[in-house]
């Protein structure tokens, strides 16, 4: 009678643990309890993922000739992207509806994946379509009074980095392949702090529900450290690349009216994560800047 009991109470515990936590937060050697918490963020931002998904099923796997090697031709579509890439980003800032460029561009390597007679080429035309562009698009028409309602009303979180691979979402058609440097979500928002380099970098901004990340904040002559919100303001940390090594803040809070007004002067240092430790500068310190940051809202 003890052994049913003993058994009854594992299974029913496995249920239980099954239930309340999501598999995807527990690995072989521990659950993870700041995954279980960001996870409420997810299923709004990337429950489409199951039809990328069968999109990667349907042409990277299931080839014509069986298993295809991803790693085959993967060298041929980074010579597609280095050739349309510039071409694709220069289209797209010039036009009026990059939405529709975007379905476009999308509708464009579909046909090139079913329809061109080189095997080959069908090849890297399907894999270009799953690395940098998608089917199936959906881009919201956003409007900025909206946003900025909704980073006032609510709390900005910011999502671990170490949990990214639950949002697969795209880049604009311009900077296709730049690499995301921090996520916050703000209810039915996401705003993507993405650094192309030293001197530059933007902050996307995405709908729950899109497949695509838009084009909301520039900033050039620097990067941004990390954002925050302060009197139910925005505020974004701004690293200036003239001070890089002895570590200046310059403290930009987002306006009503779109623009970024400097509003704190600091220091601190720029090679620690998240929890580094400012210290007040004189506002005039900041006033010598080499960089200038301004929201780049399409709609």
């Amino acid at each position: 009678m003890k052994k049913i009991l003993l058994i009854f109470i594992f299974f029913f515990c496995s249920f239980w643990f099954a239930q309340m936590f999501s598999l995807e937060c527990v690995d072989w050697y521990r659950w993870d309890p700041l995954c279980e918490q960001n996870k409420k963020f997810f299923d709004k931002f990337h429950k489409w993922k199951s039809n990328q998904d069968e999109l990667f099923e349907k042409y990277i796997v299931d080839s014509e000739e069986g298993v295809w090697e991803y790693w085959v031709i993967w060298d041929k579509e980074q010579l597609l992207y280095d050739w349309i890439s510039p071409l694709l980003a220069k289209i797209y800032q010039n036009a009026d509806d990059k939405a529709y460029i975007t379905k476009w561009t999308s509708k464009l390597f579909e046909q090139c994946a079913v329809s061109w007679s080189t095997k080959e080429l069908r090849d890297v035309c399907k894999l270009f379509l799953v690395d940098y562009v998608w089917s199936d698009i959906k881009i919201t028409k956003l409007n900025y009074s909206q946003i900025y309602k909704s980073i006032y009303d609510n709390r900005l979180e910011q999502v671990s980095s170490e949990f990214w691979d639950f949002v697969h979402n795209y880049n604009p058609l311009d900077v296709v392949s730049a690499a995301i440097h921090k996520e916050y979500v703000f209810w039915d928002y996401m705003l993507w702090v993405q650094r192309l380099d030293e001197n530059e970098g933007w902050i996307f901004v995405l709908k729950a529900w899109d497949t695509h990340r838009q084009h909301f904040t520039k900033l050039k002559g620097g990067f941004i450290k990390s954002c925050y919100k302060k009197n139910k303001k925005l505020l974004c940390d701004v690293v200036d690349i003239k001070y890089y090594n002895s570590g200046i803040l310059y403290g930009y809070e987002l306006q009503s009216n779109w623009s970024w007004n400097l509003v704190s002067c600091s220091s601190a240092d720029v090679n620690v994560a998240d929890n580094y430790k400012k210290k007040h500068l004189d506002k005039s310190f900041c006033k010598d800047k080499n960089h200038f940051i301004f929201t780049n809202f399409w709609h």
